[in-house]
């Protein structure tokens, strides 16, 4: 099923955003990734990619790998 989107596009609904354990959000598909101001932030060419949720990452809103060591804990629903 496809949604029409910004400019009459069809867009397909196959974003899926996964909470991982003690980790990070990892997106896959299709997606345009946007920062306070609108401005776009360049994802490059793939599918997939890590979003920080521990606030420590040096690459936000992308994840470094910083989790680790920070011994970050969460619980399952995604906070």
């Amino acid at each position: 099923m496809n949604n029409l989107g910004e400019g009459n596009k069809l867009m397909p609904e196959s974003v899926t955003i996964k909470v991982r354990d003690r980790g990070p959000y990892l997106v896959s598909g299709p997606v345009k990734l946007v920062d306070s101001q609108g401005n776009e932030i360049d994802v490059g060419d793939c599918d997939d990619f890590v979003l920080c949720r521990c606030g420590q990452s040096a690459n936000r809103p992308f994840c470094d790998g910083a989790h680790k060591q920070a011994e970050f804990e969460a619980d399952r629903s995604g906070s």
